[in-house]
């Protein structure tokens, strides 16, 4: 099978490929435009970030941001990277035994995300748009419960999962690749850097803005 023609590679995937290791350009430059949308982190957080500063942004569109950008690219782009990271150790565990605990902490990263998402989306995000339109005036404050401690939870599983991410660098070498590397090998890299990306994007914009304003109107209630 040639992975390059698979359907998971659209948009960008030959700049990403490029940017993050030039060995690939020839490799992926006949690339087809892909399904997933890689995320151009610099210009919409830019974007962003200059809304946030003009204080032009309500809580509830920085969550729907969340849940459609970052969310989305880990629901659909987490179960590739899983079978690419599969297939690498299956091909070269057997010379290269750190692959074998790269798809372990892989698979605990995967399983930690998906109840992550989980319990933002179902639980802690609807309380935070909830706690903006009480602020707002546009609902009655009926009690908001375990707000703060929800919160509390989901920045310590940021660290958790942080942790594992470094884990896997560690392991890798900086997402060293060897001579040896199969086309897997290397994808299954760039994915898991760009999920890295993904990840931290999303968290940063949690901490820094999204959970203090949603704690700033609570305690104004």
């Amino acid at each position: 099978m040639n992975i390059t023609k698979a359907p998971v590679f659209k948009n960008h995937y030959h700049e990403l490929s490029t940017e993050i290791n030039p060995i690939l350009s020839l490799e992926f430059s006949n690339i087809e435009k892909p399904i997933i949308n890689v995320i151009d982190g610099a210009h919409e957080s830019s974007i962003i970030r200059e809304k946030i500063n003009d204080n032009k942004i309500p809580i509830a569109e920085l969550v729907d941001y969340i849940i459609e950008k970052h969310h989305k690219y880990a629901k659909e782009f987490c179960p590739v990277i899983s079978s690419h990271i599969r297939t690498m150790t299956s091909k070269h565990g057997e010379n290269h035994s750190n692959l074998i605990h790269v798809e372990v902490l892989f698979n605990e990263i995967l399983k930690r995300i998906n109840e992550h998402l989980l319990i933002k989306e179902m639980v802690l995000f609807p309380r935070i748009k909830l706690i903006e339109e009480v602020y707002s005036g546009l609902k009655e404050n009926k009690g908001i419960s375990h707000v703060k401690s929800i919160i509390k939870v989901m920045m310590t599983d940021h660290k958790g999962i942080t942790k594992l991410m470094n884990e896997i660098r560690d392991l890798t070498d900086n997402f060293a690749v060897p001579d040896d590397s199969s086309s897997y090998y290397r994808l299954a890299f760039i994915e898991l850097q760009q999920l890295e990306k993904n990840f931290n994007q999303a968290a940063n914009l949690e901490h820094s803005t999204i959970y203090p304003k949603a704690l700033e109107m609570l305690n104004k209630l």
